[in-house]
């Protein structure tokens, strides 16, 4: 009688895992957990091809408090899944990374799957195979990785919003020429740095001018201001630099005081330029933030007090924009 014994494979010295992490603002970064890991589990290694284990680890907000769902997918096909009752975001991730160091470690041993005796082998008789296993008891087939999907789809959400800002114009008024804007932003959240939003809002400033003793003028601009943005730069993990566009249309208007022919004049009002905005993230809702904008006028015209014919202010054709306040987005 000859026997066929297949040698033992040796263990992989190195487990590695590959990890899909979904969790809100203010719970600790990815890179955070990942090292929670390795220190349980100082031999493993990340890598995206052909892990040994594949964790995604969701958390979500519950209140004042986070939840948290690990699951895991083994190379074999093994999978199950664990949720961490609600409690302080770091609390939760750090009970995931335990139990994703234990398995890497070898310490915890996943739940058995339901598995089914494969049929035995047909005899050289004439005796009939038995029956292939009935589809209820068949083991569930190991899930797609959907756990990288997932991430994505997590990391990439459609954001809607509104903000106000102080405003004070350098230059474009006669300074100080002070003001505000507000409105309503859409846009996407994605890792990346092409993140597009649009704004569009109402801006309204105004300053005074005056040549004594002929006179002075009220100017007052009224514009719908429209802001495109198409690159954001993470510079931490609650700060970000939009990159934009913009394009005001509007009206100004300028109105005589103290002068013995007190008239009103318009100027239409159509700047185009660049804007830059930093922003300062409070949390997931509220957020801090400073536009700068430089821009060229179209029209730019010289106002005169009449009928001395005495120069008021003349609209320069470069101008400059600061403004400071919030932005409120939808969770």
């Amino acid at each position: 009688m000859l026997t066929l014994v297949e040698p033992a494979r040796a263990a992989p010295a190195s487990p590695s895992f590959t990890l899909a992490y979904a969790a809100p603002d203010g719970c600790p970064a990815r890179a955070t957990f990942v090292a929670s890991i390795l220190e349980r589990a100082p031999g493993s290694i990340e890598t995206r091809s052909e892990p040994e284990l594949v964790f995604d680890v969701r958390v979500v907000p519950e209140g004042e408090l986070t939840r948290g769902t690990l699951t895991v997918l083994f190379a074999h096909g093994e999978h199950f899944e664990r949720e961490v009752p609600p409690a302080r975001c770091a609390d939760v991730t750090t009970s995931m990374a335990i139990i994703a160091g234990l398995l890497l470690a070898g310490a915890l041993l996943p739940e058995p799957a339901t598995k089914v005796a494969p049929p035995a082998r047909k005899p050289p008789t004439s005796v009939p195979s038995p029956p292939p296993p009935s589809a209820a008891s068949r083991p569930e087939p190991a899930p797609e990785p959907l756990a990288v999907r997932g991430a994505q789809t997590e990391r990439t959400r459609f954001r809607i919003g509104a903000f106000m800002h102080a405003a004070l114009e350098l230059g474009a008024l006669p300074f100080p020429g002070v003001g505000f804007d507000a409105g309503a932003e859409a846009g996407l959240e994605r890792p990346s740095v092409i993140a597009p939003s649009l704004r569009a809002g109402f801006a309204y400033s105004a300053s005074k001018a005056s040549r004594a003793p002929d006179g002075a003028g009220i100017f007052r601009l009224r514009a719908l201001a429209v802001r495109a943005c198409v690159l954001k730069l993470e510079l931490a993990e609650s700060f970000a630099v939009h990159a934009c566009a913009l394009i005001d249309a509007g009206r100004l208007t300028v109105s005589g005081r103290s002068t013995t022919n007190p008239l009103e004049r318009h100027m239409t009002w159509l700047a185009l330029g660049p804007a830059g905005r930093i922003e300062a993230r409070l949390g997931r809702v509220v957020a801090l933030e400073l536009e700068a904008a430089a821009f060229g006028l179209v029209q730019h015209d010289e106002f005169v007090l009449e009928p001395a014919d005495v120069k008021l202010y003349e609209i320069p054709a470069f101008s400059g924009r600061i403004a400071l306040g919030v932005v409120a987005c939808v969770p």
